[in-house]
């Protein structure tokens, strides 16, 4: 989120968010390293299962759409 609600985060860390499908597809570079590194979610408290994880990644992997598209 562009305003997140975690406490001690008054902006997204490194500025890195994603809205829509749009926001994730230009910055997929930045969003495969927080992504694949276990960063992000922060301390994954989406709950974010290591399969959806290796999903997200393979979608980052094969999209078309170049970073700063």
């Amino acid at each position: 989120s562009a305003s997140p609600t975690h406490p001690g985060f008054a902006t997204a860390p490194g500025g890195l968010y994603f809205v829509d499908q749009e926001d994730l597809l230009r910055q997929k570079a930045r969003a495969a390293s927080a992504i694949g590194s276990g960063y992000m979610p922060l301390g994954n408290m989406t709950k974010l299962s290591r399969a959806e994880r290796a999903r997200l990644m393979r979608y980052l992997i094969t999209s078309e759409a170049k970073d700063g598209a």
